[in-house]
């Protein structure tokens, strides 16, 4: 069994590699694209703040109204697919192309981010929750550059 809970051939862990470097070459750091744009070039869905693909986090897409401290810290809501993803997103091996949400429709490539560490009903969720205003937050995705503005 794949370490993602997800059985995966070799040849297709393998593909997603080469994939994941044909993506990298087609993004700029500072460029603006849109979620239809990003969608066509990672995979994934259009809604999710950490699309997937083939199980895998194929890129994270980040609003600051909801997540001012993104892409370091990504308060991550309440719901069993949040957090799953949120936790696979520590466990793959590959960084993944991080965008920030700058204006509607806009979403600035802030480069290749990996996940470091997920605390999931820590007190600082409720300390976040208080400073955000924002209720339901399950847990704290802490990400690192690997490639960044």
């Amino acid at each position: 069994m794949h370490r993602f809970g997800a059985y995966l051939n070799l040849n297709v862990y393998r593909g997603l590699a080469r994939h994941h470097n044909h993506v990298m070459a087609r993004l700029n750091i500072g460029s603006m694209y849109t979620r239809e744009q990003i969608s066509a070039i990672v995979g994934g869905g259009l809604q999710s703040f950490l699309p997937t693909k083939n199980g895998q986090v194929v890129c994270g897409c980040f609003q600051l109204a909801v997540n001012p401290d993104a892409p370091r810290e990504v308060l991550v809501g309440a719901g069993p697919l949040r957090e799953r993803v949120a936790t696979w997103t520590v466990l793959q091996e590959n960084p993944i192309p991080v965008f920030v949400k700058r204006e509607v429709g806009e979403w600035e490539y802030m480069g290749r981010w990996r996940g470091v560490r997920y605390l999931d009903g820590t007190h600082k969720s409720l300390v976040e929750e208080e400073r955000t205003k924002r209720k339901g937050i399950a847990g704290i995705l802490y990400m690192e550059p690997v490639e960044t503005v």
